[in-house]
């Protein structure tokens, strides 16, 4: 089972989609979190971002590219608790068409066939803020930023 995160604001240039397994099974959740394979997709995932406007017309459709990056989480004793090697992202670096009423969506396919995808519509007032290691994320509401999605 697919699990799917996502920053989208088509009001910055760069966007995020990560996608991970679900994994279940019958050894520790931790042993497994550690294994590649029970937490990333093998294959490439098609990611695509339709944009539509606010009379459900299609206007643009932008393609994610994966992206391989280092990812570093540990717990409190300081020791790894998910797998680095070949962890991905997928990335779209383009400034997204918007306009008041557009809705956003996000179809993705995978190489068996399943398909998924959302409807993003625009949060509007708050800005996402970045933690440093071991801070939490705080929600401000703020009039700089008009929107901001985290799915």
């Amino acid at each position: 089972m697919p699990v799917v995160d996502a920053v989208i604001n088509p009001y910055k240039s760069m966007h995020y989609v990560r996608i991970n397994r679900a994994f279940l099974g019958n050894q520790s959740a931790l042993d497994m979190a550690t294994d590649p394979d029970s937490i990333q997709y093998n294959y490439d995932i098609d990611v695509r971002l339709n944009v539509y406007d606010e009379n459900d017309e299609f206007l643009q459709s932008y393609i994610f590219e994966k992206e391989y990056i280092d990812k570093d989480s540990v717990n409190i004793n300081g020791n790894a608790v998910f797998a680095r090697e070949r962890h991905h992202v997928y990335v779209l670096r383009d400034s997204l068409l918007n306009g008041e009423n557009y809705k956003y969506e996000l179809n993705l396919v995978f190489d068996d066939g399943l398909v998924g995808h959302s409807t993003i519509t625009p949060i509007y007032g708050f800005e996402h803020q970045y933690p440093g290691a071991g801070s939490s994320v705080d929600i401000l509401n703020t009039t700089t930023s008009r929107f901001g999605c985290v799915f």
